[in-house]
């Protein structure tokens, strides 16, 4: 149902995103690194688990940032613990799509393989090169692609350690397709082109899908058309209240008729999600800008009071905090982008969420 609050599998799920869907299906049986863009809560993992499913093409599947939520860090263990735990979910879906993981890492160390079940020492050190080799050489000899999908990748740029991976990958193994969703999208365009390592993932051919927040009709189709899976039928003003409140994105609209299915009204769902999505909304904003956080506060309050240019933003900054030399002020303006909390266009910086925006004025 399009109100279920996890990543939706099925593209009967999926509202709309029929182009960059079909996009996403040719890219994977064709291409070898697909960069999958947009801001937070707009469906990327949703869009990127529908087309694995489709695909019918051996994969992987690890969420980076749920690696580095539970322990702070990114390291290649991690990785590889996540990577297998992949495996063991798709064992069924191997034996249905006819790629032998068994026969892919036999003998590698750490690895044993029993019925329908693998099991692995985290004990023993496992070269991640070569167990991708190993499953490039089995896929070349047996006609057949396998892809890695890494969720939230801009977290990777915790360690140097995956960029030389990655490009190593890239440049030698023939049947890997590389799969990079990121919802901070600067950061993840600098973890792929940056210079301070020699841009090792700069360069290569990048095939490029970027997710849009739905427009107004978009959204209000959105809810209409989830409502009409469930036996509530809300207003029209509701549904357009909800919209103004909420802006396009999906996540928000999500929650909001998950709770007003649940049984609330249209006051306590629109009330509880405004609420949940400020906490949420908060802590990113926290975690993301402790090391700076009065001039970053500033810099987004002037946003939302409607200074939009780069000198009313400076001026704003300097009347409330303190003078700073324009290099300083670029980082701090250029790293709100790349958080993705705001963006720039022809008219200027914008908040990107209407609920970071609430967050700002309280």
């Amino acid at each position: 149902m399009l109100f279920d609050p996890e990543p939706k599998t099925r593209r009967e799920d999926l509202y709309d995103r029929e182009n960059e869907l079909k996009s996403l299906l040719t890219y994977l049986k064709k291409e070898r690194l697909i960069i999958i863009y947009g801001v937070r809560r707009v469906g990327k993992t949703s869009l990127l688990k529908v087309a694995l499913s489709e695909a019918a093409i051996p994969y992987a599947y690890i969420d980076i940032r749920g690696m580095y939520d539970k322990s702070g860090n990114v390291s290649p263990s991690l990785f590889l613990k996540d990577l297998v735990d992949s495996f063991k979910r798709n064992l069924v879906f191997y034996e249905r799509v006819k790629f032998d993981i068994r026969g892919a890492l036999n003998n590698l160390r750490g690895f044993r393989f029993k019925d329908f079940e693998i099991e692995f020492s985290p004990i023993v050190k496992v070269d991640l090169h070569d167990l991708f080799k190993r499953i490039d050489d089995w896929c070349i000899d047996h006609g057949i692609r396998f892809i890695l999908a890494l969720d939230e990748a801009q977290y990777l740029r915790y360690s140097r350690f995956y960029s030389l991976l990655l490009s190593w990958i890239f440049d030698n193994l023939k049947e890997i397709t590389i799969v990079l969703a990121g919802s901070e999208v600067g950061l993840l365009q600098d973890f792929l082109e940056s210079s301070k390592i020699g841009r090792p993932l700069g360069g290569r051919v990048k095939f490029e899908i970027k997710l849009d927040r739905f427009n107004l009709e978009q959204s209000i189709d959105f809810l209409e058309k989830g409502f009409l899976q469930t036996n509530v039928r809300p207003g029209v003003d509701e549904i357009e209240k909800t919209v103004r409140e909420l802006d396009g994105i999906v996540g928000w609209l999500t929650m909001y008729g998950r709770y007003r299915v649940s049984g609330l009204s249209h006051e306590e769902s629109l009330s509880k999600t405004i609420k949940e999505a400020e906490s949420i909304v908060r802590d990113e904003l926290y975690n993301l800008i402790k090391d700076s956080k009065e001039r970053y506060f500033t810099i987004l309050k002037s946003i939302c009071q409607g200074y939009n240019s780069w000198a009313a933003i400076k001026d704003y900054l300097e009347m409330k905090v303190s003078r700073m030399a324009d290099s300083h002020f670029n980082y701090l303006l250029n790293r709100l982008v790349k958080f993705g909390f705001i963006e720039k266009n022809r008219d200027g910086y914008s908040i990107t969420d209407p609920i970071l925006i609430r967050v700002l004025k309280s």
